[in-house]
């Protein structure tokens, strides 16, 4: 489990539980193709305050672990799936996020198989 903190506001947390996958091997088609494919997972990050949950979110963990970032939003527009980021996801994918080889959030979508939007 990792356990991340406010320094000014300590009952305000951002919990991991690394030991409960939602999914194991977790696959879609918007991955791009990492060299370590078989051991992505999905983990759900969950925002307290006083050890009440406030909200939770699906985030990802790919290639081995190096790449840990929000699973996208996705909805049908002309019958096409579109992905996109919200704002809550950005802001925690800036505090917890993990890219490996991308500086940031933005520089991880346009990597992607499929186009990844950033909703403000």
């Amino acid at each position: 489990m990792s356990i991340f903190r406010l320094k000014k506001y300590p009952n305000f947390q951002i919990v991991i539980d690394w030991d409960k996958p939602v999914v194991e091997n977790y696959k879609e088609e918007w991955i791009r193709d990492y060299p370590d494919k078989e051991h992505n997972a999905s983990y759900f990050v969950r925002l307290e305050a006083n050890a009440m949950l406030l909200e939770k979110e699906l985030f990802v963990s790919l290639d081995g672990g190096r790449i840990f970032i929000p699973s996208p939003r996705r909805t049908f527009k002309n019958d096409e799936l579109v992905y996109w980021y919200d704002p809550i996801q950005i802001q925690l994918a800036n505090i917890i996020g993990e890219y490996y080889l991308e500086k940031d959030i933005n520089e991880f979508t346009k990597q992607q198989k499929k186009p990844i939007l950033i909703k403000k």
